[in-house]
């Protein structure tokens, strides 16, 4: 259970961002045409697409209680990759600074979050708090499956 497979798999709280969401994929397309296999994680591919850079401060609304807070929470992040999800997004509805809707962004199960974008835990410790009790009810949940095992 020591691989972020291995704890999705027993219902651990896992956050992705940027690169973990690249890992979570099930495969990355790169630039020279090559598909590379993932942890699969997450039912999406992702792509680079050279020259197009996604770049900004994001505000975001988190769509459906998680791991992070519950739907509606307002968030603030930045974004700058060179990837495009293959896929489904639906974590986030995300807005740029002056307010214009980008549309929604990256993933979320109850036990999961991966995102492009980069949060700024900062801006408010319920974050954090809210991860690290989600990481603490995984632990006794699979205590107690080892315990009943």
């Amino acid at each position: 259970m020591s691989t972020p497979p291995g704890g999705h798999a027993h219902r651990l709280p896992i956050y992705a961002e940027c690169g973990g969401l690249l890992y979570c994929a099930r495969s990355l397309h790169t630039s020279d045409g090559r598909v590379h296999d993932m942890a699969a994680l997450l039912p999406l591919d992702v792509a680079f697409e050279p020259g197009l850079c996604h770049t900004g401060y994001r505000e975001l609304r988190i769509a459906g209680d998680g791991i992070l807070g519950d739907a509606g929470t307002a968030l603030r992040g930045h974004e700058f990759h060179f990837a495009r999800v293959l896929g489904g997004a639906d974590a986030y509805s995300m807005h740029d600074v002056e307010g214009e809707p980008l549309g929604y962004e990256g993933w979320s199960t109850p036990t999961l979050l991966a995102s492009l974008v980069h949060l700024h835990f900062g801006q408010d410790p319920n974050l954090a708090r809210r991860f690290v009790d989600a990481a603490r009810g995984g632990i006794e949940r699979r205590r107690l499956q080892a315990a009943s095992a």
